[in-house]
């Protein structure tokens, strides 16, 4: 997959920002040196599960408790994830977006009224399927000190539920946001 032009002259601007004179670099003067928060919507709308069952049963299973092991098939697990709409931004690609919140262990809560009220992390996700692949983005913002991680990206090997069960794991242990119980 090649990234897109305004990608391109954004790694190029973060790489030159302090010579921004050049006449080569006069399409950094418009773009944002900082990530683009609207990317991941902190209050992006709700949406209804994915439809598709190895979506849907891999987010459960990456979000489930990492001592049991998970299911051969798919069941009812606790509700964990708030899923959101994210428009498509061109055509053969699916997004799926949630957002969980953790305890203090790392562990996915099951929702609640107000979920983050017993929270320490609140993670926003994507898992992305296109023409180039499937992958997991993940990034969590600390409750308590504020501050918000880099997204981590994690490729999905293949499209079924325990392979995106296992990419969503990979991604919170880049996170450090394993569950520790």
């Amino acid at each position: 997959m090649l990234p897109d032009r305004k990608d391109v002259l954004q790694a190029i601007c973060n790489h030159n920002a302090s010579s921004l004179d050049c006449p080569a670099l006069a399409p950094c003067r418009g773009l944002t040196l900082e990530p683009v928060e609207e990317d991941w919507p902190e209050d992006a709308k709700t949406a209804p599960p994915p439809g598709d069952p190895a979506a849907r049963g891999g987010l459960d299973d990456g979000f489930g408790e990492p001592s049991q092991p998970a299911p051969s098939h798919p069941t009812a697990p606790p509700k964990r994830l708030v899923y959101l709409s994210y428009p498509p931004e061109r055509e053969n690609r699916r997004v799926y977006g949630f957002k969980g919140w953790l305890d203090g262990d790392g562990c996915a809560l099951e929702l609640q009224a107000q979920p983050e009220d017993n929270a320490e992390q609140v993670l926003w996700g994507r898992l992305i399927r296109d023409p180039d692949g499937a992958r997991v983005e993940l990034r969590a913002r600390d409750l308590y000190e504020r501050t918000v991680t880099d997204p981590v990206v994690v490729p999905v090997e293949t499209w079924d539920r325990l392979a995106i069960a296992a990419a969503i794991r990979r991604a919170r242990e880049r996170l450090g946001l394993s569950c520790r119980r």
